[in-house]
């Protein structure tokens, strides 16, 4: 997984905090996603400070972006800071060549005409290099990667009535999902 951060609040430097209206937060995100890491609770900033991100300006032309670490997230009720370390490539990103690797990075089309900040499934790392833009092993290893926070007890009892009522194959599809084998049948 990765963050993209979409921003004119970005000069090319990681000098002080980044911000974001908090309504562009999770914007081109997939629901379940969104769902575990609205609240920013600490296992969400967890997870989220665990991932690389993308940082990069609105446009599709010779913009600079940058793979960067979020060292800080500070939220308040209407927007988020983040405080960002660049990692050095040897080569330079720009919005081009990440327009070419779209499809691959699994950003949308519009998303570079819009400030925003996402969460992406892919490994930004991989796909980056698909497009020569390697990076040591070492920077990689950086990046702890944690999954997803489980959700609260709470919000998994509250399911349990509507799962209660799903039949085998949507059992069997919600499985597949999560990544669960399913249940072993005895013969």
């Amino acid at each position: 997984m990765y963050t993209l951060f979409v921003t004119d609040q970005f000069e090319d430097q990681d000098v002080g905090y980044v911000p974001i209206d908090r309504s562009r937060f999770l914007e081109y995100t997939e629901g379940y996603i969104t769902h575990q890491l609205s609240s920013l609770s600490l296992d969400a900033l967890a997870c989220i400070r665990s991932w690389p991100c993308l940082v990069m300006r609105e446009g599709r032309s010779d913009e600079h972006a940058y793979v960067a670490e979020i060292r800080q997230i500070r939220h308040e009720s209407n927007e988020i800071r983040l405080a960002l370390d660049l990692i050095p490539n040897n080569r330079q990103i720009v919005n081009d060549a990440l327009w070419k690797l779209r499809e691959s990075l699994d950003i949308e089309k519009f998303e570079f005409n819009r400030n925003h900040w996402a969460v992406k499934e892919t490994d930004l790392f991989d796909a980056l290099a698909v497009g020569g833009f390697g990076f040591e092993p070492e920077t990689i290893a950086r990046f702890k990667l944690l999954p997803l926070p489980t959700p609260a007890r709470a919000e998994l009892l509250r399911l349990k009535g509507r799962v209660a009522q799903w039949g085998h194959t949507a059992i069997d599809n919600f499985l597949l999902e999560a990544g669960v084998d399913g249940p072993s049948h005895a013969e």
